[in-house]
């Protein structure tokens, strides 16, 4: 049932469990039931709405344009 997808909050296994089992959990004990299934816990960050789809191909295309790798650009003086 949870490898229907990629990830899963905290809250919405929680209110899975309910639903399916009638059985209801805090948070803090589905985070440990997880933890005791080998799963693992992360908190999901913000997605920033300004951010283009293409942002990553081209940051890399301009990289390798300006010739140097962004690490070598960003070190100060």
């Amino acid at each position: 049932m949870l490898k229907e997808r990629d990830s899963w909050t905290t809250k919405e296994v929680q209110e899975l469990i309910e639903e399916k089992f009638g059985v209801s959990y805090s948070s803090w004990q589905v985070r440990r039931i997880l933890k005791s299934f080998g799963m693992k816990y992360a908190k999901p960050y913000q997605k920033d709405y300004r951010r283009p789809e293409n942002a990553e191909e081209s940051l890399k295309r301009t990289s390798l344009r300006d010739g140097a790798p962004c690490s070598a650009r960003a070190k100060p003086g």
